[in-house]
């Protein structure tokens, strides 16, 4: 899909913060917003009740096909996060597709949608990069690499995609930095600086 119709929403585990950025995420203006769509401090008691009016009358405005991102998903309160996301995929009409990124593995309240296939958790090794995967990745983005190098790099960097982007960048700029960069693989702080540079 392309970045169009794509809409990335960061976690926060106050509804007040959460639910105005999935609101303006997915609607193309955010003026489309009414009054009894803005979650207030009256409605914490009854989180279920106001999420499942929120989703119904936040998709029913949707005109565009979509793909909701919501990151870090971790880092919101279980009982909101579990709640909200529920009902999201219960009112989700068929042109949205929600992807949930999160370092914890889904709650009980998902086992109903696990069950019915209508939910499919990705673990980290079913997204690890093979070499052959990895050798598709540095020939799109033009990068020219022995077959020994990108083994390296894929086993070094355990099939890491973002670090995978970041050693082939670095092998594209100067080789020798690029190779310090795959040796410091496990040192994630290094490998964040280096991307953070404008790599």
């Amino acid at each position: 899909r392309s970045a169009s119709d794509a809409a990335h929403v960061a976690a926060d585990s106050d509804p007040g913060a959460l639910l105005p950025r999935m609101r303006d995420a997915l609607l193309t203006r955010s003026i489309d917003a009414e009054a009894a769509m803005i979650y207030g401090p009256e409605h914490r008691e009854q989180l279920g009740k106001f999420g499942r009016y929120f989703f119904r009358t936040l998709f029913a405005r949707m005109r565009r096909t979509l793909v909701w991102v919501l990151d870090n998903a971790h880092e919101v309160d279980a009982d909101v996060l579990d709640t909200l996301l529920s009902i999201a995929m219960e009112e989700a009409p068929e042109t949205l597709s929600i992807v949930v990124i999160s370092r914890s593995e889904p709650g009980a309240t998902f086992a109903r949608h696990i069950a019915h296939q209508h939910l499919t958790v990705l673990g980290r090794d079913a997204l690890k990069f093979s070499v052959d995967e990895a050798t598709a990745l540095f020939s799109k983005r033009a990068l020219k690499a022995s077959t020994e190098t990108v083994t390296r790099c894929c086993h070094e960097l355990d099939g890491w995609a973002v670090g995978l982007v970041l050693a082939g960048e670095a092998l594209r700029h100067d080789p020798a930095q690029g190779r310090a960069v795959i040796a410091s693989s496990l040192d994630v702080p290094t490998l964040m600086n280096y991307f953070a540079a404008g790599v």
